[in-house]
């Protein structure tokens, strides 16, 4: 009843559910009763206030910490590196680290929690803004100037194009040194229910430490975990993932 954008009769929910419909004429008048559902004139069902209060709840208590931290520990379990997930701010045109899972192995360099970074530096920043719509990539752009970080970061419009639909065509990204120096970073976008880009998921680790047979590894899990943080938030995986 909540995933149908208009009201179900007892017959439609009856032939979707394979079962009597007089089973389901009884099941909505215990369900209305509660205020689970609510039955219009003609006797069709829509979602009901103590549903919407129910969804409230779960909503308020789901925070990203409960729901993601988990899925976070599975992937530094998984690859043995530290990952993190960023969020998008739409409005700044950046992302923040949100959360922060560190591997069984040190590195050299600092993560903290609520750190801004543009998007054009970094896998973490960079599956953001393949996924952004045109417009919003071009705002971007003219409002930062593409900023460097370090020289490694790209900070040349057309090469950070191609960059962008390299990324798009593979679904993951994966740069070295673009905003710390010896480091490596492969992310994967986070989509959030309405289809638009929530941040990505991405895994850390020293140049050192990565070598080139190691990025279809790291790239399967991270995109596997991307589609799982996807569908907690009620978005959908990439196509082909």
């Amino acid at each position: 009843i909540a995933a149908s954008p208009t009201p179900l009769t007892a017959s439609e929910l009856a032939r979707q559910l394979g079962i009597p419909q007089s089973n389901v004429v009884r099941l909505l008048q215990d369900l209305n009763a509660e205020g689970l559902v609510r039955l219009d004139s003609k006797k069709a069902a829509t979602v009901g206030v103590e549903a919407l209060r129910f969804a409230w709840q779960i909503k308020k208590t789901a925070t990203l910490e409960r729901t993601a931290r988990p899925l976070l520990r599975q992937l530094v379990d998984e690859v043995g590196e530290t990952a993190t997930i960023s969020e998008y701010i739409p409005s700044e045109g950046v992302s923040a680290i949100a959360l922060i899972e560190y591997g069984p192995r040190s590195l050299s360099y600092v993560l903290e929690v609520g750190e801004i970074k543009h998007l054009n530096a970094g896998a973490t920043g960079k599956s953001i803004l393949a996924f952004l719509p045109p417009r919003e990539i071009d705002a971007i752009i003219t409002r930062y100037e593409l900023p460097s970080v370090t020289e490694l970061t790209t900070v040349d419009v057309e090469r950070l194009g191609r960059e962008l639909a390299t990324i798009r065509a593979c679904g993951y990204a994966i740069t070295t040194g673009e905003r710390i120096a010896g480091a490596v970073g492969v992310a994967a976008p986070i989509f959030a229910e309405d289809g638009k880009v929530f941040g990505s998921v991405g895994v850390t680790t020293p140049q050192h430490r990565f070598s080139a047979d190691m990025e279809e590894f790291v790239s399967a899990l991270v995109c596997r975990h991307a589609a799982l943080l996807s569908q907690l938030m009620g978005g959908e995986e990439l196509a082909g993932d």
